[in-house]
């Protein structure tokens, strides 16, 4: 299949934005904008298995343990990067009579991650590292979908306060998709 060109135009305030990502990636800002769609492209619809853990089985054994000795609870299926670190998953199934079926809204809320959140974190198949989850439900269509970043311990005032941004952007976005 042949090349084909897209012709495309992005909102004034963002311009800057793709161009700095551009200009540190060393690219162009086409080259940059094909990346991001072949990545967007590579990862959509992928899944990764997922183990709730509370931090102090996580001081006890690591994520490399609770991978090797647990079955997962979750499959995550990527929706979409937001950053370096920072993604957005589908909460679905890993049990086999439930595999790949998306977690309801009920089942979210009883989970330690929606209880306790600073107390619990994600562990994902193949990550050194535990991530922090952050939920947003779809009240129309039940859809569970989390906002993860990897943890890197206490997160400072501003850095938690553009990530509750995000999540209230996220809410009206799923809100107008469910429409």
């Amino acid at each position: 299949m042949s090349d084909q060109l897209i012709q495309t135009r992005i909102p004034g305030d963002l311009y800057a934005w793709v161009e700095a990502q551009a200009t540190r990636d060393g690219d162009s800002i086409a080259g940059w904008l094909r990346r991001l769609v072949v990545r967007e492209r590579q990862h959509r619809g992928t899944t990764t298995k997922a183990w709730v853990r509370s931090l102090s089985d996580l001081k006890k054994e690591g994520p490399e343990v609770v991978q090797r000795e647990y079955a997962a609870k979750y499959l995550l299926e990527h929706v979409r990067d937001l950053s370096e670190g920072v993604r957005v998953v589908r909460l679905l199934w890993a049990s086999p009579s439930r595999a790949g079926k998306p977690v309801s809204a009920e089942d979210w809320r009883e989970s330690p991650l929606f209880e306790k959140p600073d107390e619990h974190r994600l562990v994902l198949d193949g990550s050194p590292r535990p991530w922090t989850a952050e939920g947003v439900v779809d009240e129309q269509s039940g859809v569970v979908e989390l906002t993860l970043g990897e943890d890197v311990g206490p997160l400072r005032p501003e850095v938690m306060k553009a990530l509750e941004h995000v999540m209230r952007v996220h809410a009206k976005t799923l809100s107008k998709l469910a429409k």
